[in-house]
């Protein structure tokens, strides 16, 4: 739909669609964002955490170092778990709306 408006005594033409979701789009980035953020505190939490408590909690017969490893490769498998399930997750939604 074409419109055509006065402002300040200046003329102002532009095409204006009918189906204009800007707030829409908004609302999705702020979830997101939100998402994401829950996302990060949790990886920074629990990689706070997992040296001091979890070594203790989930392995409590294996000495020290090695089981600083094998919380450290647990790491590892859950960031690519992580990277693997976002990008099936966010697919349907991956049409440049981000």
């Amino acid at each position: 739909m074409y419109v055509q408006s006065t402002l300040g005594g200046a003329a102002v033409a532009g095409l204006v669609r009918e189906n204009d979701r800007g707030p829409q789009l908004s609302v999705r980035r702020r979830i997101r964002l939100a998402g994401a953020i829950i996302a990060w505190y949790d990886c920074f939490l629990s990689g706070t955490v997992a040296v001091p408590v979890f070594n203790k909690i989930f392995f409590p017969g294996i000495v020290p170092i090695p089981g600083v490893i094998v919380l450290v490769r647990t790491r590892l498998i859950r960031a690519r778990h992580d990277r693997m399930l976002n990008r099936i997750s966010d697919y349907p939604a991956a049409s440049g709306t981000y």
